[in-house]
This record gives C-alpha cells, structure tokens and sequence, in this order.
C-alpha cells in the first residue's frame, strides 16, 4: 500500500469524525505542502542529493566528511579555502622531508601527510558536490 492509499483512509476516517472535511481535498493540500517542503529542501541543499539522516553526524554532514574537518582541525562549516590552509598548515608540520633524521618519525609523518591530502580531498569534493564552495 502506498503512501498516498494509506494517508486517504486516515483521511477517510478522519472525516467521518468531523462532518464537512473532504478527505480528497485534504490529500491534495498535503500533497501540495509536501512539494513545497521539498522543492526548499533542494533548493537549500543546492545541486545534487542531501545525503541520508542515517549517514550524518552533526550540522548535516557526512560522518566521513566530519572525521576529515577534524583531522584538519577546523569547524565543518568551514569553507574549502579555509580547509586548504589547515591542510598546508599541517603539511608543513608534519611533511615526511622535514623528519629525515628519524626513520620512525618518517614513516609516521609520511601516514599522517597522506591522512591529511585524503582528508582535504574528500572536504574539497564534497563542498563541490553540495555547492557549499
């Protein structure tokens, strides 16, 4: 049963409490509010699919894209180019050439440099795909 059959015999029966409702009439205004409710939601979410509730942390943004504004240590309101300066201003920190002395160190600074490249990459897509620049 769809969605529409079962909200008219809610309809129905709620018209049969209260003499005078169309529950056609009802329908077609819930329909219309319903394109409405929709077509905001796009035009706020810009181009492209919001993604699901079940696939967001806080503010609307995917827990995957959260994960990376943390790692590079800014707020996830955060626009792409402030997500560009966190980026180099880690990599300066923590880029493999500047730990050449200490193998270990390298190493560890060569995970952290690819962790932060992967974490300004999926921001910088995922702003574009959103429209939030």
């Amino acid at each position: 049963m769809t969605f529409s059959s079962r909200l008219w015999r809610v309809l129905r029966g709620v018209s049969n409490d209260f003499e005078g409702v169309d529950p056609d009439e009802l329908l077609k205004k819930l329909r219309a509010a319903r394109q409405r409710a929709q077509a905001a939601a796009g035009q706020q979410s810009g181009a492209g699919s919001r993604p699901r509730a079940s696939q967001t942390k806080t503010g609307g943004v995917p827990t995957d894209v959260a994960q990376a504004y943390t790692r590079l240590e800014i707020p996830t309101t955060s626009t792409v180019d402030e997500a560009k300066k966190a980026w180099r201003k880690l990599m300066r920190k923590y880029h493999p050439d500047r730990h050449q002395g200490d193998e270990r160190k390298r190493e560890v600074a060569t995970k952290v440099a690819a962790s932060l490249t992967e974490s300004y990459e999926l921001i910088k897509e995922y702003r574009e795909k959103y429209g939030h620049g």
